[in-house]
């Protein structure tokens, strides 16, 4: 079965706060049955609902929606949802979100979250408006070429970029199988980093 997970609240964490000066809309990020949408106006993020085993955990006072109309909820919100998540226990389904059927009609979203042991419903007003298209920044057309990367390696490189100062990183490829060039610079000093990529997939 398809479901909302901790992942799919926790990239509220790159949407857009209130005092930004953006759309309302992003910040916060669409919820719908398919996953969920996040951005701060430069950088997007899209997560598409887990693949889990179901659970034969029943929320009380909680009618689950099989399918609903996207709605945006606010980053706040979004976070607590995402913070509410239990840990997953061994040999456990994976804690999944239920979204209530009066989410629907209603203007607040309601939220449970937990399991037989731990059981948070949060509830929390829908922000008002239409959400950006994201197939407007995602290219769909067919790449020039692809190049595996480990994600902990470019966090490592980019974190010591950042930690320079700079607020801007130039990024070369040079093909998919070679080295991904960083550079940066700050007040004349400069930084190289090259991280190897990944052996493709045939």
């Amino acid at each position: 079965m398809s479901a909302l997970n901790k992942t799919n609240f926790a990239i509220a964490a790159i949407a857009a706060k209130p005092d930004d000066g953006v759309s309302a809309a992003i910040t916060g990020i669409l919820v719908s049955p398919e996953g969920t949408i996040a951005s701060d106006g430069h950088c997007l993020v899209k997560c598409s609902a887990a693949e889990v085993e179901p659970t034969l955990f029943t929320p009380p006072d909680v009618e689950a929606a099989e399918a609903w109309t996207p709605f945006i909820l606010d980053r706040e919100a979004a976070l607590k949802v995402a913070r509410a998540f239990p840990k997953r226990k061994k040999d456990q389904p994976e804690p999944v979100a239920v979204i209530d059927c009066k989410t629907e009609a209603g203007g607040s979203a309601i939220v449970q979250v937990g399991d037989e042991a731990l059981d948070e419903i949060l509830r929390s007003k829908k922000i008002d408006g239409p959400y950006p298209d994201p197939a407007r920044v995602i290219p769909d057309e067919k790449p020039q070429f692809e190049i595996n990367i480990a994600p902990d390696l470019l966090h490592a490189a980019l974190k010591q970029i950042v930690g320079m100062g700079a607020l801007t990183v130039r990024i070369k490829f040079f093909g998919s199988e070679r080295a991904l060039k960083l550079e940066a610079e700050v007040d004349g000093q400069e930084m190289v980093a090259v991280v190897m990529p990944q052996r493709m997939a045939t």
